[in-house]
């Protein structure tokens, strides 16, 4: 069996969608303001006080946890109000299966670690600088508290290859085809994961039975300035219409890591012949969406 909790976000909704292709046994939740009856979703409230909506079983079920409440500057902003959702709802709905044979999936972020390097591996020490970690750390200390089996799954930023999905790529093609420019940092570091490959691992690890934490990272770090000037090129809007600055020139209302990479050295062990999409590859089948929209940016 599989539950998948919030089958209406970016990932759970990608999840849930192919869990359903290929399982028999799969529900979903979703917020009540996203109520899908045809979908068979169940409307639940990670911040209400009663986690009774979601079902337990007596046979071993895996439960996804692709719930989130505000990205980062948002739970800097917010603390109490997605701490409730995303640490206190999270744990009630643990609390309420631990009694059966359920399998947490439970999915986390870089910004455990403080970004002072790449390469963070499991075993390395965790230090969120960020209410956003801190608020993923808190729900992974329970889990290694209070499970035998759970699978945490560490990820960094996950991207799509959709127009107007407005993730990583897909806004700056926007920007950039309305005439905008791109604002990028020279001093921040990521590894971009295509949404895509993310499910794959899921649905891998799963089958594999693989349980404690397994980091997940893309397959290409470089500076954010250095992505986009890469998909300017790939537009054809030139490099022109990147605005390249240093971090704390953005004035974010919560500090960003410096490196947000992960070593994925027990992956790869696990899977084998893994091969992780390449930004570059998506870009292009992103372009393509644009179509005549692309001679825009050419000439903005």
């Amino acid at each position: 069996m599989n539950v998948v909790l919030g089958a209406t976000g970016f990932i759970g909704a990608r999840l849930y969608a192919d869990l359903k292709r290929h399982e028999s046994s799969v529900v979903g939740t979703c917020t009540p303001r996203h109520i899908a009856p045809s979908q068979g979703l169940i409307p639940y409230d990670l911040a209400g006080p009663d986690p009774a909506a979601i079902p337990v079983y007596d046979a071993p079920a895996w439960y996804y946890f692709c719930t989130q409440l505000g990205g980062i500057d948002f739970c800097k902003t917010h603390p109490q109000e997605t701490t409730a959702a995303n640490v206190s709802g999270v744990i009630r709905v643990l609390e309420r299966v631990r009694a059966h044979p359920a399998i947490p999936v439970f999915l986390s972020t870089n910004m455990v670690f403080d970004g002072t390097k790449p390469d963070y591996r499991e075993a390395d020490p965790v230090h969120p600088v960020t209410e956003y970690g801190r608020q993923k750390v808190a729900v992974e200390q329970y889990l290694e508290r209070n499970f035998e089996r759970y699978l945490i799954v560490r990820l960094t930023k996950v991207y799509g290859g959709n127009r107007n999905d407005k993730t990583l790529f897909s806004t700056w093609f926007d920007a950039w085809l309305t005439g905008g420019y791109v604002r990028a940092a020279l001093d921040s570091y990521i590894a971009p994961l295509y949404v895509d490959d993310v499910i794959a691992v899921l649905k891998r690890l799963v089958e594999k039975g693989v349980y404690g934490i397994v980091h997940v990272s893309g397959p290409v770090m470089a500076s954010v300035s250095e992505f986009a000037r890469l998909a300017a090129s790939v537009l054809g809007a030139g490099a022109g219409r990147v605005e390249e600055r240093p971090m704390d020139a953005f004035g974010f209302p919560e500090q960003r890591p410096r490196f947000n990479h992960l070593a994925c050295d027990r992956l790869f062990d696990i899977m084998g012949g893994l091969s992780l999409t390449r930004p570059e590859t998506v870009l292009a089948a992103l372009r393509s969406q644009y179509a005549v929209s692309a001679q825009q940016a050419s000439r903005g």
